[in-house]
């Protein structure tokens, strides 16, 4: 519980409460024109799954949704139900079918030492697999099939953060939907959209 003392403003004098009032006007507007984020500052976020059983049916097609030239036969074997004590039915349950979907990022407050980790992590992948440019996408963006990885990454830098998204199917003998390397991309373009907007 926050508690708070209260000082009545009759009870200040007159040249205090201006100079309280005045600083306080004025650093409101400062802090409208300044950037909303300052070295140093950590950024927490959260996200709450609010799906219910019948967000999910058994049977329903998963997603992505796949294009015309995929096809997707990854099918719920369980129901969108939050996992809890009354029953083991949750969504969790269809990672059975569904491929596996990675988001990472790094922000720093260094663009430049930033963008020389990313040629560093760009320059070790390079020497294990293939790594393709992906133009358009940040600064600089690239996209790779990790050792092992039934799927594909993109790396993208932009700023002064590094993101990671990937993809990965289930089971070894699953083929990736057709479009994933625009779904990855696509999800990178609205998320730096949105970012940009903060």
């Amino acid at each position: 519980m926050l508690k708070t003392n209260l000082v009545s403003m009759s009870s200040l004098p007159r040249r205090i409460v201006l100079l309280v009032v005045v600083a306080v006007i004025g650093s409101t507007s400062a802090l409208a024109l300044a950037d909303p984020f300052i070295p140093g500052d950590l950024i927490m976020t959260r996200s709450v799954y609010t799906g219910t059983a019948s967000t999910v049916t058994i049977g329903q097609t998963l997603p992505p949704i796949c294009g015309t030239q995929a096809t997707c036969n990854g099918k719920a074997t369980d129901n969108g139900q939050f996992p809890n004590l009354l029953n083991s039915n949750n969504v969790w349950n269809n990672d059975k079918v569904d491929g596996s979907f990675a988001f990472e990022v790094q922000v720093s407050s260094d663009p430049a030492a930033l963008l020389d980790l990313f040629h560093q992590q760009r320059a070790a992948l390079a020497a294990r697999v293939k790594v393709t440019p992906v133009p358009g996408l940040g600064t600089e963006a690239f996209q790779y099939v990790a050792v092992g990885q039934n799927g594909l990454s993109l790396d993208i830098y932009d700023d002064n953060l590094i993101m990671r998204l990937s993809w990965t199917a289930k089971r070894l003998g699953d083929k990736p939907p057709a479009d994933l390397a625009e779904a990855l991309a696509g999800t990178c373009r609205s998320t730096l959209r949105l970012l940009r907007q903060v």
